[in-house]
């Protein structure tokens, strides 16, 4: 459920700086498949935001995130089963847009987890029709189950950081994982919005029919994003505020 995936994804999981083994695994999956690009996507409300990737350039790299009605890692989320396409432009139910603005023909797809909950999944694509063979699917798989690893550590990093140094009544802690889940709700909807930037960007360079179309759609997401971003602030001063009274 949406619901669940996003709860776990707490801590470090969305953070914009770069984790040195989230890449470190990303390359790996790279150079074993002979893919030129391999990422780590998390899936969000409406986005999947690149958490580590190699082999991206232009919008994608800039902004880090695609819509995710429109990914293919978003099948890998909903069944919990690796994906292998050879050919995407043969995969009429597939989504087309990607295909047709970036060329992605080949992608390799295998499911991320944190406390058991599928959040993503850490895939490879190429631009022309390609295939792995046996011995690369073993490594890959491997590979996924490390990065599940390393995303389920980031999950628990920030509570054990905020939690385990300071020494308060329960009272006290309850604030802190309001306050922590409220942060939470913050980066998610702030990483949602990507999107909307980066549509709004490429309208402004090119006015390209798909472009167009696409901004149109994210603008109509954004109204949801802003509202979940207005919510989490409202819940994170009020919090605040029940902190200061304490404090007096």
């Amino acid at each position: 459920m949406e619901a669940k995936r996003l709860e776990v994804m707490k801590g470090k999981v969305l953070s914009q700086n770069m984790d040195k083994k989230l890449q470190e695994i990303v390359t790996a999956a790279s150079s074993i498949s002979g893919y030129p690009v391999a990422i780590i996507n998390l899936i969000l409300h409406r986005t999947q935001h690149y958490r580590a990737f190699v082999g991206l350039d232009g919008d994608l790299a800039a902004y880090r995130s695609t819509d995710s009605c429109l990914s293919f890692c978003q099948y890998v989320v909903k069944t919990n089963k690796p994906l292998k396409i050879q050919d995407a432009t043969k995969e009429p139910t597939l989504p087309q847009l990607l295909i047709k603005m970036y060329g992605i023909r080949a992608y390799c797809g295998y499911p991320l987890k944190i406390d058991n909950e599928v959040v993503g999944a850490l895939c490879i694509v190429d631009v022309k029709p390609n295939s792995i063979d046996e011995a690369a699917n073993k490594a890959l798989i491997e590979l996924a189950d490390k990065a599940s690893q390393r995303l389920t550590a980031l999950a628990n990093e920030h509570s054990a950081n905020s939690f385990a140094e300071i020494k308060v009544k329960s009272s006290h802690e309850i604030l802190w994982q309001e306050i922590a889940q409220a942060r939470q709700s913050i980066q998610i909807a702030i990483t949602d919005l990507f999107p909307v930037v980066q549509a709004m960007s490429s309208t402004n360079q090119q006015q390209d029919p798909v472009q167009l179309q696409n901004a149109k759609s994210y603008l109509v997401d954004s109204t949801k994003a802003y509202g979940d971003l207005k919510a989490a602030l409202d819940q994170l001063d009020g919090q605040l505020k029940k902190l200061k009274q304490i404090a007096k």
